[in-house]
């Protein structure tokens, strides 16, 4: 007995004491744990479309122009792009693209993203969109559109994800204790990915959310062909976890895909053009926002109008790849040509 005694206080004075030393070495070298100075390359102001009536677009009259080509692109945050200037964002990207035709080819790329929207919210914005007669119908898609409330009301979800908030008694635990912090914030950062990961195959195993989410894409594209509306889904990968070969959400890729084949649904994956891209160098704010930054919306809109030429879901008059070349570097061979060498 005395010697179970014995183990059990050699034990606890053995994690006392390495707490102890942690916090010593902690509070003599407080530079050795703090992170990088914060910065952000975020812009310093943000300016509003010329006669705005939506922060993230110009303003289109609803009745289409004659002879213009109209594209109308549905989706939340990822499509309607927090943290940028509005003309950062892939639709306009993709605008500016398709503008670049010889002929001088009108284009409009209407952004219709919306935070926090699901598949279920774009169907209603879609009803209202077919009014402005759009060539095509497109829908940027992102692995929580299948939730049938909007985000910001999954509170749980946002507190198991969301960073560290010590509440009021570790704030003032943390202040006499600052190494409990460290570890607290860690541990809190290192749940995070599993809890990130299961939200979202919990969101695609439940028959209902599923079940709904069909039968939602379902009613798009029946709206689209009824209406002589070209459509498809553009799927984009979650930038809060590496895009290597540990990305989770393969599986879930993998089902939503198989179901688009199935009701012949255009559908087009980005995955692959992410792919071991280091997820920092497409975050609006790195660790804090997993929105994709202005690097994220220009690889999403030269992928897509590589797609939608080959799926000749635009006219040949916008196909015009062969205009887009790589560009010689200005400082190896001098602004007028020359070689600097």
């Amino acid at each position: 007995m005395r010697s179970l005694v014995l183990k059990i206080f050699l034990t606890l004075f053995g994690i006392f004491l390495a707490l102890g030393s942690l916090e010593v070495v902690y509070r003599s070298f407080p530079e050795l744990f703090k992170g990088k100075p914060a910065w952000s390359d975020r812009p310093a102001f943000y300016y509003t479309p010329p006669k705005f009536h939506q922060l993230q677009d110009y303003r289109y009259e609803r009745e289409k122009p004659k002879g213009t080509f109209r594209i109308c692109i549905l989706g939340d945050s990822f499509t309607f792009g927090p943290n940028l200037q509005f003309d950062d964002t892939y639709p306009k990207r993709l605008e500016r693209m398709l503008s670049a035709n010889k002929k001088r080819f009108p284009v409009e790329v209407h952004n219709h993203g919306h935070p926090g929207y699901s598949t279920f919210d774009e169907l209603k914005m879609m009803k209202r969109t077919i009014s402005e007669r759009p060539d095509v119908i497109l829908v940027g898609m992102t692995l929580n559109d299948l939730q049938r409330a909007h985000f910001e009301e999954h509170d749980a979800a946002k507190r198991s994800m969301g960073p560290f908030k010590p509440s009021e008694f570790q704030k003032q635990l943390f202040q006499y204790w600052t190494s409990a912090g460290v570890v607290a914030k860690r541990w809190h950062n290192s749940s995070t990915h599993s809890a990130y990961s299961n939200y979202f195959f919990e969101l695609f195993n439940d028959d209902d959310n599923w079940a709904l989410f069909r039968g939602a894409i379902g009613q798009m594209k029946e709206l689209a062909d009824s209406n002589g509306i070209k459509f498809g889904v553009v799927l984009f990968p979650l930038f809060g976890l590496p895009l290597d070969e540990s990305y989770p959400f393969l599986p879930i890729h993998r089902k939503v895909n198989k179901f688009f084949d199935q009701i012949e649904v255009n559908r087009f994956d980005l995955l692959k053009q992410f792919r071991f891209i280091p997820i920092d160098r497409l975050q609006t704010a790195p660790g804090l926002d997993s929105h994709p930054n202005e690097i994220g919306h220009r690889i999403a809109a030269e992928a897509i109008y590589r797609w939608l030429a080959r799926e000749e879901m635009i006219p040949q008059q916008l196909q015009v790849a062969h205009r887009f070349r790589r560009r010689g570097d200005p400082i190896e061979r001098g602004v007028d040509g020359s070689n600097l060498r």
